[in-house]
């Protein structure tokens, strides 16, 4: 967000962090990676390095974990152990591992479809496995792999509710989160129907619909459906990957790309209100936002830096709020 949090609240979510991860805090492994992928994301998050903490090397916790070693390791372990190294650049053992995972992760996919099936059904380790993908697709196989699934996804799982299912896989909230979330950072709109036909609804208003940000909303649900909708928005933004690859997005380019646009879209509101210009010189206008506005995406996309983005930003806000309807007769 614009203001993050307080020194307070990262301060108490670094002690939770470090007393309820497994490893940190001298407990057993944990099952499937989630406690290491949910530590190593918490800590990048807060700027923290998850290689060192308190003398304790997380990362090489993950790099080196047994479970993912076993002859046919858990879906779900090979998903969040990737998850974990590819929030950021961790040496040569770990880039090392993630080669490896990823070659693990593509050879579990079901020969026939190319989507990811467990106990727990297909759409929720196909959406995992779509959010670790999208941090790696430098890998061999990657992009084929993720286009035949999201292609499987959109026309046998999506429904005209907005959802995803089918007669052997009940729709529910967390299978629908977890979907959205790895369809937007795998670069597709979820704003709109997948399919485009109108009789069916975009993923994210079934989030919506199913209020899982509401105030009643049990703790799980509201934690994945925020940074479900902050990953929508971003690629929505023209944001690439996932935004818990920290190496690739860090913390300030969802939020200049979110200006960006913000401004974009009021610009060409203030177009298209215009009582005197012609629908053609209107549309000409509009066009020349759209240019500079995918122009400055690129830019900002490319930083390396906050002053960076946020100068590039500034510059990209100031030319489409200057772009006026010329009469062309």
């Amino acid at each position: 967000s614009d203001n993050g949090i307080t020194d307070a609240q990262a301060q108490n979510a670094y002690n939770d962090i470090v007393t309820t991860n497994h490893f940190l805090s001298g407990e057993d492994h944990g099952y499937a990676g989630v406690s290491n992928v949910a530590g190593v994301i918490g800590l990048r998050a807060l700027g923290k390095d998850p290689a060192n903490i308190n003398k304790k090397d997380l990362v090489g916790q993950v790099i080196n974990d047994p479970l993912a070693q076993k002859e046919k390791p858990d879906l779900y372990t090979l998903v969040n152990d990737l998850e974990a190294l590819s929030t950021g650049s961790y040496g040569k053992a770990s880039e090392k591992a993630r080669a490896s995972l990823t070659t693990k992760l593509l050879a579990a996919r079901d020969s026939a479809s190319g989507i990811w099936k467990s106990a727990w059904g297909d759409v929720d380790p196909t959406g995992r496995a779509l959010q670790a993908l999208s941090m790696n697709t430098d890998q061999p196989g990657v992009p084929a792999a993720i286009s035949k699934a999201v292609a499987e996804v959109e026309n046998h799982y999506y429904q005209p509710n907005g959802g995803f299912g089918n007669q052997d896989n009940k729709e529910d909230q967390y299978n629908n989160i977890t979907m959205v979330d790895g369809l937007a950072a795998a670069g597709v709109d979820v704003y709109t129907s997948l399919n485009n036909k109108a009789d069916y609804k975009a993923p994210v208003q079934r989030l919506l619909d199913q209020k899982d940000v509401d105030a009643d909303s049990n703790s799980m649900l509201l934690q994945q459906a925020t940074y479900t909708l902050e990953q929508a928005k971003f690629t929505k933004d023209g944001g690439q990957g996932w935004i818990f690859n920290f190496e690739q997005n860090p913390t300030f380019r969802p939020r200049e790309l979110a200006k960006l646009n913000q401004a974009a879209t009021a610009q060409k509101q203030v177009i298209n209100g215009d009582t005197v210009g012609s629908a053609t010189d209107k549309a000409t206008a509009i066009s020349q936002v759209n240019q500079i506005l995918e122009s400055s995406i690129t830019k900002i996309n490319a930083d390396t830096s906050a002053e960076e983005a946020i100068a590039d930003r500034a510059v990209g806000i100031a030319a489409i709020n200057n772009v006026k309807i010329v009469d062309s007769n």
